[in-house]
Parts: structure tokens; C-alpha cells; sequence
């Protein structure tokens, strides 16, 4: 989990030990802050911290992001790490720009410079005046017409879950659908064509596997790896469930419910 400094600190103070409790507890304190500012440093995974500060920025908070990018061989919260943990992380880092980028959001790789922008802009009262401030990249119009009906995105090294469930149910339907390009392993899943891949479709699927972390590194995880993990998805879980955002545990139910979803929308997704 990064690390995450907000105003006003005293409503949510750090401690030892997470607990599920504590979601309702950082939420509020999240929900209240004028600003976030998150700190994702190379000595942790950032598993919640890739998670939240994705939200934030597609929410359009005023969000402040220092990205502290992974080195090889290093330590990760004082553990060893696979190569293949080092390119998923590595990844998940890369897909955060990418993702907060398109938001024409600054990411920063020095906290002084961050702060020092927080600063000058803290007393901003909406994104636009805080990107004004904190960015001079122009924002950026994305189309909106639908020339697919359903992105299939998540665990992209899991093959099972695509060719024995999902494709089948989506061929049968006869709605048009892409897959997610998956290229490495440490690459970003959200760079300039798969976003544009995701804007042309009309309803985006994930779905995230247990095998997401690789079934070669699975079983060798520590405790420590499988509590960030886990803790992950559960805030993943929970911002989904504050926006209506379905979650399933069964692929074949969320394949389904994507191509319900489309057939609902009317011809806004076929034409």
C-alpha cells in the first residue's frame, strides 16, 4: 500500500496493522479532503494506492501523484521479489500514468516539487483550476460514438477464463467485441491504443482472476504479498460498490451481464 498524505491528517491516522474497518474510516476522511496526495514509492507494491489514485483521477479530485518507480533486484517491503512480480508491478505503475495522463493530471517523481505545486494550489476550488495551475497540457476530447459493443480487459496472462468462457458467450451473442493486447508482461495496459481501444466500446469488462499474479509465483507468495494483494481487491471491491459498479465471483455471470448491459443501452452500443 503506498504511502498517502491528505489535508487535514488528524481524521485518518496511520496505524501498525490494516483491518477491513478501516475502508469506511479512510473513505470519509477521502471523500472530505480538498486534496489527495499520494506518494507511491518503490518500497511498497501500491496495491490500494494504484487502485485509489485510478479513481480519484477518472472522478476528477484534485489528486497529486509522486510515482517512485521500481528498480530490478531491489527489496520490496523488505522482501525478495520474482522477475515476473517485478514487470506486474512495474506494470500496474505504468498503467496508473497512462490512466491519470489521459485525466491531463501531473505525475511527479520529486516530492518537493509536489508540495511545492500543492502550495501554490491549495486553495484551487475545482480540477479545472487545479490542472491550470499544476499542468499546462491542454485537455484532451475523446470521442464518444461506439464503434465495438464490449472491451474484454483483467488478468491478461490467465488465458483460461477468455477462450473457455468468455468468448464463447460473446460470439454467441453477436455483439462485437475486443480483447485486450496484452504485450508484456511489464507494459502498460492502458497506452495510447488500448485507451483508444476502451473508448471506442461501449460496455469495458475486467475481469481479475485468483491465478493474476502468475500460477508459476502463486504458490511461493509470502504473507505479506497475499495481504497486499488481497487488500487491493477489497478496496477495488468496495469503490465498485459505491458506484454501482456490478462484481461478480463468476466469470460466466459478469460475461452475461455485459451483454445484458449492451442490449439495454439501445442502439447507443449497436448500429
Amino acid at each position: 500500500m503506498g504511502k498517502k498524505k491528505r489535508k487535514s491528517p488528524g481524521k485518518c491516522q496511520q496505524v501498525s496493522e490494516w483491518n477491513a474497518e478501516l475502508v469506511q474510516v479512510e473513505h470519509r476522511a477521502k471523500a472530505s479532503a480538498k486534496i489527495l496526495f499520494y506518494v507511491l514509492d518503490k518500497q511498497t507494491r501500491n496495491v490500494v494506492g494504484i487502485v485509489e489514485a485510478a479513481h480519484f483521477a477518472g472522478a476528477r479530485r484534485n489528486l497529486v501523484l509522486v510515482i517512485d518507480n521500481y528498480e530490478k533486484n531491489q527489496l520490496v517491503a523488505g522482501e525478495s521479489i520474482s522477475k515476473t512480480e517485478f514487470e506486474e508491478l512495474s506494470c500496474g505503475l505504468a498503467t496508473l500514468q497512462d490512466l491519470v495522463k489521459r485525466q491531463d493530471i501531473p505525475v511527479f517523481n520529486s516530492i518537493p516539487v509536489a508540495i511545492k505545486c500543492t502550495s501554490e494550489c491549495g486553495l484551487s476550488s475545482g480540477i479545472d483550476q487545479w490542472l491550470a495551475c499544476c499542468s499546462k497540457v491542454p485537455p484532451t476530447n475523446y470521442s464518444s460514438q461506439y464503434s465495438l459493443d464490449i472491451y474484454v480487459g483483467g488478468s491478461c496472462f490467465d488465458f483460461a477464463w477468455k477462450q473457455q468462457v468468455a468468448v464463447p458467450i460473446l460470439e454467441k451473442s453477436g455483439l462485437r467485441f475486443r480483447l485486450a493486447e496484452c504485450g508484456s508482461q511489464s507494459s502498460s495496459r492502458a497506452g495510447p491504443s488500448e485507451a483508444e481501444a476502451m473508448d471506442s466500446c461501449c460496455v469495458l469488462l475486467f475481469v481479475i482472476t485468483s491465478n493474476t499474479r502468475g500460477l508459476e509465483t502463486m504458490a511461493m507468495l509470502t504473507k505479506v504479498a497475499v495481504s497486499d494483494y488481497n487488500r487491493g481487491r477489497y478496496y477495488l471491491v468496495d469503490e465498485a460498490d459505491r458506484r454501482n459498479v456490478p462484481v461478480f465471483q463468476n466469470v460466466a455471470d459478469a460475461v452475461r451481464c455485459a451483454v445484458d448491459k449492451c442490449f439495454s443501452i439501445s442502439t447507443a452500443c449497436r448500429r
